[in-house]
């Protein structure tokens, strides 16, 4: 199971969303759109950490694929989660949504955003991270239940449709399993 560097990685990663909306705030901030100020730099700057903590998140992906012992599940119970991710994008776009520019005051800003990482990194909430979600990686998440009754998330390529079969999965946290088939690369 994923340490505390990993588990911090997870919890950034599962951020990144709002990198993308922070990057729009950022960029219809001024009143004019084309011309250059520091708003436009932070949106660029946004917008490049995206495809940065992507590739972050795809090699922690990595790390479990090589070097986690997986083990066959099964699940008395499977429940589609996808919405979970869906509610973690909204959860950051509504603030936000807004008519006029905004003055942004970049020690709330960063006040705010450490706030969320701690609850989402001490909640376990980075298991439903939106960014594997998102294409390239278009993960689904389940949430399944042990025959021991305790309820996991099964993060996996492929749509699961019953729990007849095992399924062999790699346990990368308390709460969470990664499926290994379906993985892909």
């Amino acid at each position: 199971m994923p340490g505390t560097p990993i588990r911090f990685v997870l919890t950034i990663t599962s951020l990144t969303p709002a990198l993308l909306v922070f990057a729009a705030v950022f960029f219809f901030n001024d009143d004019t759109l084309w011309s250059w100020s520091g708003y436009k730099v932070a949106a660029i700057g946004c917008v490049v950490g995206v495809p940065v903590l992507a590739y972050v998140c795809h090699k922690v992906i990595q790390f479990f694929k090589t070097e986690i012992d997986s083990d066959w599940k099964k699940f008395e119970s499977l429940q589609v989660a996808d919405k979970s991710a869906i509610t973690f994008v909204v959860v950051y776009l509504l603030p936000l949504a807004r008519t006029k520019g905004i003055d942004v005051q970049w020690g709330v800003l960063i006040v705010v955003l450490l706030l969320v990482a701690i609850l989402v990194f001490h909640s376990d909430a980075y298991l439903v991270n939106p960014l594997l979600a998102m294409p390239p990686f278009r993960y689904h998440f389940y949430e399944v239940t042990t025959d021991e009754e305790v309820t996991f998330i099964l993060v996996s390529r492929r749509e699961i449709v019953n729990t007849r079969e095992p399924v062999e999965v790699q346990q990368i946290s308390r709460y969470m399993f990664l499926e290994v088939e379906g993985q892909g690369d």
